[in-house]
């Protein structure tokens, strides 16, 4: 049980590791989606469609790393955390349980 409570105690590296991996992400796709358009552009072009199409681009590209780099864990660790609380309401009502039978058992002397 300690080793549980000096892990939730201890401040964790991986929030930090994920915001420079989303970070380096972001700025990498970006930089992709600012010259690939310049490359394949032929005619004059409209800087209201290019900001939508780098947006949509961006986006496209960030929302599956977004998913498995933060809405994933964050899923795990809600359904761990239930997992958790499910024990201890069960380990508290057996502990009533127990408790009521021995004041019953002593109240009746039993």
């Amino acid at each position: 049980m300690t080793n549980l409570a000096n892990k939730l105690r201890r401040p964790s590296a991986e929030p930090l590791r994920i915001f420079v991996v989303v970070l380096v992400l972001a700025f990498t796709f970006e930089r992709v989606i600012m010259l690939l358009p310049a490359a394949l552009a032929t005619g004059p072009r409209l800087p209201l469609i290019d900001a939508f199409g780098d947006l949509f681009m961006l986006t496209l590209m960030l929302a599956p790393s977004l998913w498995f780099l933060i809405v994933r864990p964050l899923q795990r660790l809600s359904a761990s955390r239930g997992q958790l609380l499910a024990q201890l309401l069960d380990a508290t009502e057996r502990e009533r349980g127990r408790l009521a039978r021995e004041l019953h058992n002593e109240l009746w002397g039993i």
